[in-house]
Order: C-alpha cells, then sequence, then structure tokens
C-alpha cells in the first residue's frame, strides 16, 4: 500500500539526518487520498487533482514538488509508478531577503532596548538583553540558543544539544559572557522565574514566535523600527546578529587536532601549541584563529589575553 511505502521513504529520509516533518504530513495526506479512490501506484492524473486543491500557488507548488520526489523513489523500483512532469505548478520561488548584519554598536543598541521592553518588572526584558548578547559573542543559530538548559550552562562553556543534523557540541565562552550569565541567573532566581529552560518569559519558555525580532522573513516591529529606522529595520533578522561571527576569516592555518581532551572528552580538544579549539566547527575555529592573531592597534579591546576568546564581549 502506498501508506507503507511513505512510511519506508520518510523513514529512509531521517535516516539520513533530515527531520522531515513538513513532508511527512504531505505524503501521508496524499496517500491516504490515493488508496480512497483505490490506487495501488501512484497516477500523475490523482497528483494534479488532489495539488489542484490546495489554498493558494505556492502551497500547490509544495505538494507537487514533494510528490514528484517520491515518485521518482518509487519509480526506481517500480517503473508502474508514473512520474509526473516537473514544474507542472511553477518554479518561482519567493528568495530570503538577505540580511543586514548589525556592527557592534547596533547590537549594543538592542540589547539595552531590549531593557525598556514590557512588562516592566519582570523577566522577560532581562532575557531579550542576553539573549541577543550570546547570539552575538558565540554565533549560535536561534534556534540553539532557545533549546538550551539551565543545566547546558557548565564550568567548560555551553553544552549545545541537538544542533544540525541532530549533533552536540560543546561552545567555549569567554569569562565576560560567563559573568554574564551568572548575573542573569541571579536576576532569574531574584524574580522567582522558574524553570529548567535557560532563557524564560513570563509565561514559561522563550519560543520564536515571542521574539522582538523576526527569526527570518515577515514584517519588521515597530521596537525594529524605532532602534535601526525603516531601512535596516527591513532587513533585520536574528541570523544578523549572529552573522557576522561565521563571516571572519583565518588569519592562519588552522591547528591539527590532538589528543588532548576536556572534562567532556570528545566534544572539544585543543592543541598544547595553540588554544584554538578544534572539536568544534570550521566557521568557529576559524574565528578563534581571527581572534589570536596580535593587535596591530595600541588598543587593548580584542586583544588576545590567553583565554578563549570571542568577537563581541558582552557589556557589564
Amino acid at each position: 500500500m502506498l501508506s507503507n511505502e511513505v512510511a519506508r521513504y520518510v523513514a529512509l529520509n531521517r535516516s539520513l539526518g533530515l527531520k522531515f516533518n513538513n513532508e511527512d504530513q504531505i505524503l501521508r495526506s496524499f496517500a491516504i487520498y490515493a488508496q480512497a479512490h483505490g490506487d495501488q501506484h501512484m497516477r500523475a492524473d490523482r497528483i494534479f487533482t488532489w495539488c489542484r486543491s490546495a489554498s493558494s500557488p505556492v502551497r500547490a507548488r509544495t505538494f507537487y514538488a514533494a510528490i514528484r520526489r517520491f515518485c521518482v523513489f518509487l519509480h526506481a523500483e517500480n517503473p508502474q509508478h508514473a512520474i509526473p512532469p516537473a514544474g507542472a505548478f511553477g518554479r518561482g520561488r519567493c528568495p530570503r531577503p538577505a540580511p543586514h548584519l548589525l556592527d557592534a554598536h547596533q547590537v549594543r543598541a538592542l540589547m539595552t532596548a531590549a531593557l525598556e521592553l514590557p512588562p516592566k518588572g519582570s523577566i522577560s526584558p532581562h532575557t531579550y538583553h542576553h539573549l541577543f548578547g550570546l547570539l552575538a559573542a558565540t554565533g549560535l543559530r536561534i534556534s540553539e540558543a532557545l533549546a538550551l538548559k539551565r543545566d547546558d550552562l557548565c564550568d567548560d562553556g555551553l553544552i549545545v544539544r541537538k544542533g544540525k543534523f541532530g549533533k552536540s557540541r560543546l561552545l567555549p565562552i569567554h569569562m565576560t559572557t560567563r559573568q554574564a550569565f551568572d548575573r542573569y541567573l541571579t536576576i532569574r532566581d531574584r524574580l522567582n522565574a522558574g524553570g529548567d529552560d535557560l532563557f524564560v518569559v513570563t509565561t514559561g519558555r522563550l519560543r520564536k514566535s515571542r521574539l522582538p525580532i523576526k527569526s527570518f522573513g515577515g514584517s519588521p516591529t515597530r521596537w525594529e523600527y524605532a532602534i535601526l529606522g525603516a531601512h535596516q529595520a527591513r532587513a533585520c533578522m536574528t541570523c544578523g546578529i549572529r552573522l557576522p561571527f561565521d563571516h571572519w576569516k583565518p588569519a592562519r592555518p588552522i591547528a591539527p587536532r590532538s589528543p588532548l581532551r576536556c572534562s567532556h572528552s570528545a566534544l572539544i580538544s585543543a592543541t598544547p601549541k595553540s588554544p584554538i579549539p578544534t572539536g568544534i566547527s570550521k566557521q568557529r575555529r576559524f574565528c578563534c584563529a581571527a581572534l589570536l592573531k596580535p593587535a596591530s592597534s595600541s588598543s587593548t579591546e580584542g586583544q588576545h589575553d590567553g583565554s578563549r576568546s570571542l568577537p563581541l564581549r558582552l557589556p557589564a
């Protein structure tokens, strides 16, 4: 039956590291529709009829693309499954807007303004303030930051669980970032904001839908207009806070891996000759290599002090 084929196809894709939730829902709905009409194999006319019932052209195109990929999978094993033509519902796609990369002054302005957000006297303004600072200081994805638990803050840094492709890693943080976390947790205890999550608001766990800055796309909020202005607010997103971190280039070759391990074993390692962490992502090592380059100016801001530096230190 088609439902069994859908389950096998979904299981295969999830074994490759894909979440595949939307495709699973689309294919299961279509399989129920096709089986109700007595279909044992994929039929092009049935696919066209079902996709035309979508609520919008965009959804019809999404449905059709997901089902067509499923047809290609089945046709490779059984030629009786039809493969509908590509692009029958159009090939257009709304491009993602290019994010505006915030500089250090704009990030500080956002963090300062976050303390003025309602409701006053609650944990929410402090949560937004420290969340924006963490994104800028570490380059974490917004989904990874919101998924952090209170126990994930350890002596060696932050334990990021179930990141991209379901992997976990240890993220070293600067001592000023750790001090900011200590202040935030002290405020949480004073305001009786309990919970296992690291970032909480008055209603509990902080979710993407509650952010004053959009994660990706959408219309800018009045808060963004007030802080960044009309032009920059249209492109302001949470990824605009963290992306400058990932755009650092290596100042010198990355050090090879070392057998030395920290207390979290395989999560992270460091070489004896260089304090560059090597058990984390390539972008993170690139940034650390750039930060360890001796500063040419007389200013001491951002110079290497022997610790694991990060590009933006949270304000005291």
